[in-house]
């Protein structure tokens, strides 16, 4: 009962049908998954000549018209992410907004995390990890040669210049890790939540946190201040030994950052494996100081040693391998 349109120069109907082809999967994937359908009678996308992306006006977003995909250009690409990112903003940025640009985040960062919501059930995880990773290089490039901010912050001139790697890519990994700290039932159940108690409404990150708490129980707060309203990440530099005697692999953490800045609270997991995969022995570990050391009982010695192997963590990792790992 939703009427899906595109809009297109007379002639591109089909490639129209072939760039747009995203759409109503990506529709039924986010009225299911956030547990709030569709929200407007309609959804129309318009492919404008030299429109430089996408524009989620309520209803009618506004698309370049490279999403026009000919036969040929099919078999290479595809407008799937742009696609699914603006219509995501339909729910996030336009059911509810934020109340002033320093928590565009909310809008942005989940967009983009809404593009790997989509990629995940439809292309599989493989490919949602493959674009999770793009997204960490591209916010680590700005971080490293540009600038670092907290993704909240109120020190602009112009509101354009927030929207940055830092709102877009680290806000979709902040959505991200939210979901691994809370669990798949816990951050579904608080998305609801935070889309039908805000619906039609203006939102600050408060207003998200306060969701997360009365749909959980759970006070995230420490996670909202680490990861939003503080700058940078976990820098994180990773040593093992094997003692063989008492049959443990003994693990240090450290986090450099903490030279000059703040320690953050991490659930890490470490994985261990033996020879052609005979046993698995996995240990999450909370990490919330500058330096740790753990142990592990083993069942010998592992033929390989992961950290944080499922990619749950935005940061970067120094782990020094003997050759045969």
């Amino acid at each position: 009962d939703v009427d899906v349109l595109y809009y297109c120069e007379k002639g591109r109907e089909a490639d129209a049908e072939r760039g747009f082809r995203a759409t109503i999967p990506s529709m039924e994937i986010f009225s299911k998954t956030f547990g709030v359908r569709y929200p407007y009678e309609k959804y129309a996308q318009v492919a404008a000549a030299a429109f430089p992306g996408g524009m989620e006006n309520t209803t009618a977003t506004t698309q370049t018209d490279a999403c026009l995909l000919t036969v040929d250009a099919a078999l290479d690409t595809d407008l799937d992410l742009l696609v699914s990112h603006e219509l995501a903003h339909q729910w996030f940025g336009d059911l509810l907004t934020c109340r002033e640009w320093s928590h565009a985040w909310l809008n942005e960062g989940f967009a983009t995390y809404c593009e790997m919501v989509f990629t995940e059930q439809d292309k599989g995880a493989d490919e949602r990890d493959y674009e999770m990773e793009r997204n960490r290089q591209s916010y680590f490039d700005e971080d490293a040669h540009r600038y670092r901010r907290a993704i909240v912050h109120q020190n602009y001139r112009y509101p354009w210049a927030l929207f940055d790697r830092h709102l877009y890519e680290k806000g979709g990994w902040v959505v991200h890790m939210l979901r691994r700290v809370l669990g798949e039932d816990d951050f579904w159940k608080a998305i609801r939540h935070y889309l039908v108690k805000n619906r039609n409404k203006s939102v600050e990150t408060t207003d998200l946190i306060l969701a997360v708490e009365e749909a959980t129980g759970k006070n995230m707060r420490w996670f909202f201040d680490q990861w939003v309203y503080r700058p940078g990440h976990p820098e994180l530099k990773v040593t093992w030994t094997w003692a063989a005697k008492s049959g443990k692999a003994e693990v240090r953490v450290e986090q450099t950052q903490a030279k000059s800045g703040e320690a953050f609270r991490l659930p890490l997991m470490f994985r261990f494996s033996g020879k052609r995969g005979k046993w698995t022995r996995e240990f999450t570990e909370t990490v919330k100081k500058a330096a740790h050391k753990f142990s592990f009982s083993l069942p010998e010695a592992p033929a390989m040693f992961e950290v944080d192997p499922e990619h749950s963590i935005l940061k970067t990792l120094d782990l020094k391998k003997e050759h045969s790992m």
